[in-house]
């Protein structure tokens, strides 16, 4: 009897890890199809080629905070490093 808890711990714990990986999927999928409106919605210059558009992605994922290089991309004075 004293393992029904346990059991029923471990079958709730391998349910949400499923559903976090399927949550994962479903955002990956989202930014992969809507890459190009995220850009207009952040009022930047579309990348003219694949290794421009990685070079943005990359800038975009590892500068916090966005709107220092957003308004770096814009031409506005930021603090936005852009290397």
């Amino acid at each position: 009897m004293a393992l029904v808890p346990l059991l029923l711990a471990w079958v709730s714990y391998r349910s949400a890890v499923v559903a976090a990986i399927a949550y994962g999927e479903a955002v990956r999928v989202a930014f992969d199809l809507h890459h190009l409106d995220l850009y207009a919605a952040l009022h930047l210059e579309l990348p003219h080629d694949p290794q421009a558009e990685q070079k943005l992605g990359k800038r975009l994922s590892l500068n916090p905070p966005m709107q220092d290089l957003v308004s770096a991309e814009r031409g506005q004075t930021g603090s936005a490093r852009l290397g």
